[in-house]
C-alpha cells in the first residue's frame, strides 16, 4: 500500500520548470492538490475563478522528466483544494493513492513528500498528526531533532498515515517560522467528499480505525521477560562492521569504557594468526550480552547479521535467555531490513548521534548489563525516530541514473536494475492461467523477493485482489502459539483485502485452527469477493522452525488440492517464497515443506545478463573486465550487483576490486565471513565443502543438499563444484586451516 502512495505522487511545475508544489493521483487521470498551487503554476491570484490554463507536472519518484499537462477540473478556493485532469498517458506503475479517514488521528505518525526551496527533486518529512482546529484542518508537527519538516513546497502533497496505511489529507498551509515546525492538512473527506457524493470524482475513502489486534512490527504480541542478571563481571561481545566509521571508533571507545567492569570481546583483541572463525564462535556461545552497533553500513552487513542471529538462536535455546541482545543504532534512522527486523524490532534500542553521546551510551549500556533496559522501548517513540534511508552515494556521471539503488533488499517493480530470467516468464504464465500455486525456492540473495513483488503486480494488473504477506513481520509469540498464528493470519488477509469480517465467530464453532482458517478464507474472501484472490507470501521459511509448521503447510496444500473439486477455490492463486539456506543447519531436511504447484528455481546471471546489468550501471567495467567478473562470481546476482555498485559509486576501481576480492576486508569480505562462520558450527559441512574444492566430489547426498541449498555448490554433470571461483579461492584457503 505504501508503494501505491509513492507511485501516486506528482510534482507541479511552473512555466520555468521549477517545482511550485505537490499533489497525488486520486483516480486514473485525476490528481488532488491545493488551489493555491494551481494558481501559482498558472500565474493567477487565488481569488480568481478556476484557471483554464494548462500546467505541467511529472511523477518524480516514478518517471522524473516524463512531463504531462493538466487542467483544473474541480475548484474550491475557500477550502484551497483543486482536482486536476491529466492529459496523456501516465507512466507505467502510476496508481491512485489509497485514501482513508478516521474519527481520531491524534498523534498518528505520518510521512510526506515535498519540494522545499533548494530541493527540486523532493525530500521526505515525517512527524505526527495532532487535533482538528476550527476550520476543519488538522495540525501536524515535526517531532525530530534532525531531518526535514513540512514547510512551503509541500503544499498539495499527500499525508500518509503510518497507523492507518493510507493518505488521510493534503498539506494546505505551513507555519513559516523555523522554530514552529508545524503545518496544517485538509482531511480527505472534507477535500473530496462533497465532489464524490455529486459523482464528480470516483474515489473510495475508507473509514478506518487502528486495529486493536494487528501484526506488530516493533513489539511482540506477548511481552518477553528479560533474563535475570546476576551481579559480577559479564562477558560482552561487541559486534560492528570492520573498517566502517564511525562504527569502529565507537566500538573501540565502548571497549575501553566497558572493559573496566566486564570482560569485553572485540575482534581487534585477537592475536595475529589466531583462527578467527573458531574464536568468534566460542565468544558468541559464551557471552552474556551481544551489543551490535548498527549504522547505515553495518545494518546491511552479513557478518553483523550472522552474529545477531546466532545470539538470538542461542538465547532462545537456553533457559537463562542469554546472551541478551542490546542493539545500538549508530546515527541510523532507517527501518531495519529482514532478518534484522525480526530479531531487533521487538527489543529496546539505544541511539547514538555523535561522539558527544559516547559517555551517555556507555552508562546506558552499563545499566542494561546490570539488569535494566535500554531507553527506546515505546512503539510510537521508535516510529518517530525512523525515516526512509537516504544519503546514498551518487553514481558516476557516466551512469546518468540519479540516485543509485543499494544492492541490498528487494528491487522495486519499476527498478531499471532488475534483470529478467526464465523464472519471470514461468510466473507470468501461471498467473495468467489462474488457479496457480507458485513456489519460488532458492538460496539467499538470488532475487526471490524481487520476483515475488512482480508476481503480485501482475496479479493486480489482471484485476485480482492481492494480499501481500511478509512473514518477516511475524513475531515469536505468533510463531509459537497456533491460536495466535492462525487467527492473526486470517486477520492479516482480511486487512490486506479490506474485508470487514471478524474471525472470532468462525473459531467459536469449535473447529480446529486449520479448518477454521480454511472456512474463513472460503466464506469471506473467495465467496464474498467477485474477483479472484492472490495470496502472496514472502519469507515463508520462517515457518520451518515453527512447532505447527506441518499444519500450516498442510493447509496450503489442501487449498491447492481443493481446486480440483470445489469451484470457489479455483479463484485462489498462491505465490510463496522459501529460502533454501536454512537447509544448512536444519536437523531434518524433510521439514522442507512444499513441492506442489509450479516450483520456480532461480538461476544465476548468464554472461549476457551480467553485461546487461553493467550497461544499466553506466558500464563501469569494460568488456574484458565483465568476462573476468562473471568468471569470478559465476553470475551470483547479489555479489554481481555489489561489484557494479561499488565501482559505479567510486568506492573502488575494477582492478582494486579484483585484487582484493577474496580478502576478509575486501568488497565481499562481509558475505564470505558470514558463510565461513556457519562452517564453524558444522565441521562435517566444512569437510564436505573442502572435498568439493579439492576433488570436485561430494559423495554424501545429504551434505550436498545442505551445501546446495545454502547456495555454495552446484552439480555439473557427474561433478560437484563450488558455485563460483570466489568461493573456491576463499573457502579453499580458510577451511584448510
Amino acid at each position: 500500500m505504501a508503494k501505491a502512495h509513492e507511485n501516486s505522487l506528482i510534482r507541479i511545475l511552473s512555466t520555468s520548470g521549477a517545482p511550485v508544489g505537490a499533489g497525488f493521483l486520486v483516480s486514473p487521470g485525476q490528481a488532488a492538490t491545493c488551489a493555491h498551487v494551481v494558481a501559482q503554476a498558472t500565474h493567477l491570484s487565488l481569488t480568481e475563478a478556476m484557471p483554464a490554463a494548462e500546467l505541467t507536472l511529472d511523477f518524480p519518484l516514478l518517471a522524473p522528466g516524463h512531463l504531462l499537462t493538466a487542467r483544473a477540473f474541480l475548484w474550491d478556493s475557500a477550502s484551497d483544494v483543486a482536482v486536476l485532469e491529466i492529459t496523456g498517458d501516465l507512466p507505467a506503475g502510476a496508481q491512485p493513492a489509497p485514501l482513508v479517514s478516521s474519527p481520531d488521528l491524534w498523534k498518528h505518525d505520518f510521512r510526506a513528500f515535498g519540494f522545499p526551496q533548494g530541493f527540486p527533486n523532493g525530500v521526505w518529512a515525517s512527524g505526527r498528526i495532532l487535533g482538528r482546529e476550527a476550520t476543519g484542518w488538522y495540525q501536524i508537527e515535526d517531532t525530530k531533532q534532525t531531518g526535514y519538516f513540512v514547510q512551503p513546497g509541500f503544499s498539495g502533497g499527500a499525508i500518509w498515515d503510518e497507523a492507518l496505511g493510507g493518505v488521510v489529507g493534503l498539506v494546505v498551509a505551513a507555519d513559516t517560522r523555523q522554530e514552529a515546525r508545524a503545518a496544517f492538512i485538509l482531511p480527505m473527506e472534507k477535500a473530496l467528499g462533497g465532489w464524490r457524493e455529486q459523482g464528480l470524482v470516483k474515489v473510495d475513502i475508507l473509514e478506518k480505525d487502528v486495529p486493536a489486534e494487528t501484526l506488530r512490527l516493533y513489539y511482540p504480541t506477548q511481552a518477553v521477560e528479560a533474563p535475570k542478571i546476576a551481579p559480577g563481571r559479564k562477558r560482552i561481545f561487541l559486534s560492528y562492521k570492520r573498517g566502517a566509521q564511525p562504527d569502529e571508533a565507537l566500538a573501540l571507545a565502548l571497549y575501553a569504557e566497558l572493559s573496566r567492569e566486564h570482560d569485553v570481546f572485540i575482534d581487534q583483541v585477537m592475536p595475529v594468526g589466531e583462527e578467527w572463525r573458531g574464536r568468534i564462535q566460542r565468544e558468541l556461545e559464551n557471552c552474556d550480552f551481544l551489543i551490535p552497533l548498527l549504522s547505515a553500513s553495518s545494518a546491511h552487513s552479513e557478518m553483523v547479521e550472522y552474529e545477531v542471529s546466532s545470539a538470538h538462536r542461542l538465547g532462545r535455546a537456553r533457559a537463562s535467555g542469554l546472551p541478551r541482545i542490546l542493539p545500538v543504532r549508530v546515527a541510523y534512522t532507517a527501518p531495519f531490513d529482514y532478518p534484522l527486523s525480526a530479531y531487533l524490532n521487538p527489543l529496546n534500542w539505544a541511539f547514538w548521534r555523535s561522539e558527544a553521546d559516547t559517555s551517555a551510551l556507555a552508562a546506558e549500556l552499563r545499566t542494561a548489563i546490570s539488569g535494566g533496559e535500554l531507553r527506546l522501548a515505546d512503539l510510537r517513540e521508535k516510529q518517530s525516530l525512523l525515516q526512509p534511508e537516504s544519503g546514498l552515494p551518487r553514481p558516476t556521471a557516466s551512469a546518468d541514473i540519479g540516485q543509485m539503488e543499494r544492492p541490498d533488499g528487494t528491487l522495486q517493480v519499476e527498478s531499471r536494475f532488475y534483470i529478467e530470467r526464465p523464472a519471470d516468464a514461468a510466473c507470468r504464465r501461471e498467473i495468467a492461467r489462474g488457479g496457480a500455486t507458485i513456489v519460488i525456492k532458492a538460496p539467499r540473495q538470488i532475487g526471490k523477493s524481487s520476483l515475488l513483488v512482480r508476481v503480485a503486480e501482475q496479479a493486480r494488473q489482471k484485476g485480482n485482489a492481492v494480499a501481500f504477506l511478509d512473514f518477516q513481520l511475524l513475531d515469536e509469540a505468533m510463531l509459537n502459539d497456533p491460536a495466535l498464528f492462525f487467527q492473526g493470519f486470517c486477520r492479516w488477509i482480511a486487512d490486506e483485502l479490506d474485508l470487514d469480517a471478524p474471525v472470532e465467530p468462525i473459531w467459536q464453532s469449535g473447529l480446529g485452527h486449520v479448518q477454521s482458517a480454511t472456512k474463513y478464507l472460503r466464506r469471506y474472501a473467495l465467496k464474498a469477493l467477485e474477483k479472484p484472490v492472490t495470496l502472496v507470501m514472502d519469507e515463508v521459511d520462517r515457518m520451518l522452525g515453527c512447532p505447527f509448521r506441518s499444519d500450516f503447510f498442510g493447509m496450503l496444500r489442501s487449498w491447492h488440492n481443493n481446486r480440483a473439486t470445489v469451484p470457489e477455490w479455483r479463484k485462489l492463486d498462491l505465490a510463496l517464497v522459501i529460502s533454501t539456506e536454512p537447509y544448512l543447519l536444519i536437523d531434518d531436511l524433510k521439514q522442507s515443506p512444499f513441492n506442489v504447484g509450479e516450483v520456480i528455481r532461480l538461476d544465476d546471471f548468464s554472461l549476457a545478463q551480467t553485461a546487461d546489468l553493467n550497461d544499466r550501471h553506466g558500464s563501469p567495467f569494460d568488456p574484458s573486465q565483465i568476462q573476468r567478473l562473471h568468471k569470478l562470481l559465476g553470475g551470483h546476482p547479489y555479489l554481481t550487483r555489489q561489484a557494479l555498485y561499488r565501482v559505479s559509486v567510486g568506492e573502488m576501481n575494477p582492478e582494486s576490486l579484483f585484487a582484493n576480492a577474496a580478502g576478509d576486508d575486501g568488497p565481499f569480505g562481509d558475505h564470505l565471513r558470514r558463510h565461513l562462520s556457519r562452517f564453524a558450527e558444522r565441521p562435517d559441512l566444512a569437510r564436505a565443502m573442502l572435498a568439493v574444492i579439492r576433488r570436485q566430489s561430494c559423495e554424501d547426498d545429504l551434505l550436498y543438499n545442505r551445501l546446495h541449498g545454502a547456495g555454495l555448490v552446484n552439480r555439473v554433470g557427474d561433478c560437484t563444484v563450488p558455485r563460483c571461483e570466489l568461493y573456491a579461492e576463499y573457502f579453499g584457503r580458510h577451511l584448510e586451516k
